[in-house]
């Protein structure tokens, strides 16, 4: 996980941070995903399922 994720979830413990950094590829093939971007540039991701945002950053 890059630094934004740092700077944004303090307060995570670095075990559940590692945690989460392995669990989380698995979890795309369960939603669908968009990239955002403007002009040329990604600037987010969400990922949906059925009527639900699951993921959004």
């Amino acid at each position: 996980m890059g630094k934004s994720v740092i700077a944004t979830h303090e307060f995570l413990k670095e075990k559940d941070r590692l945690e989460l950094k392995a669990e989380i590829p698995t979890y795309f093939k369960f939603v669908e995903a968009d990239l955002w971007f403007n002009a040329y540039e990604a600037i987010g991701f969400s990922g949906t399922n059925e009527l639900n945002l699951e993921m959004l950053l």
